[in-house]
């Protein structure tokens, strides 16, 4: 089931998508390329994730430190680690 997708650049987006994969329950997030010369054909590429429905809570957790991160002036090469790695909050 299609949950949300965004376009990634002209020729790409990304898809995220829950299914079964051996009688499993997973996310998807994967970046689809449009296939050269049709109007609107679009296919998945390697690149994304596939885990277990169980793993959700973990993936947001990493991408809200990586927010809050950029938030806080994140800069390129620069160690930084997160102030509370515990704090499951989710607010954006």
């Amino acid at each position: 089931m299609l949950i949300y997708e965004f376009q990634k650049n002209a020729f790409e987006k990304v898809k995220i998508q829950l299914s079964e994969f051996h009688g499993k329950r997973v996310i998807n997030i994967r970046v689809y390329y449009k296939v050269p010369g049709t109007a609107n054909e679009w296919k998945p590429s390697k690149k994304g994730i596939c885990m277990s429905v169980n793993r959700i809570g973990e993936l947001l957790k990493g991408l809200k430190m990586a927010h809050d991160s950029l938030q806080k002036g994140y800069k390129a090469g620069k160690k930084e680690e997160p102030e509370d790695p515990e704090d499951n909050s989710l607010t954006f």
